[in-house]
């Protein structure tokens, strides 16, 4: 039998704490790190809704980063990666802070 968990976990991260690989190997634990306030917007509506528990990491320099939207914020799916730039030579993963 399966049971909902719907809770949504939001702690601070920095850079000489990298604990999303520890977290990330517990089955049934999503983890998610925006990287823009756009991504943290979408993130964090689509955790809230979500039917598995979700640790929401959010880099300290966007606790600070004011962003004004036109338009209303987004879902961002859960476990699709976001493809800024599509070549063909060479695959470049990241996450995180960007800047």
């Amino acid at each position: 039998m399966r049971h909902m968990a719907p809770i949504c976990l939001v702690a601070v991260c920095g850079t000489s704490q990298a604990n999303e690989s520890a977290l990330a190997h517990y089955p049934g634990l999503n983890v998610v790190i925006p990287s823009a306030p756009d991504d943290a917007a979408g993130l964090l509506w689509t955790a809230m809704h979500a039917e598995d528990p979700v640790i929401f990491l959010v880099a300290k320099h966007l606790l600070w980063a004011e962003h004004e939207y036109t338009e209303p914020i987004r879902a961002v799916p859960l476990g699709k990666a976001r493809n800024v730039h599509e070549g063909s030579d060479v695959t470049l993963v990241a996450w995180g802070q960007y800047n």
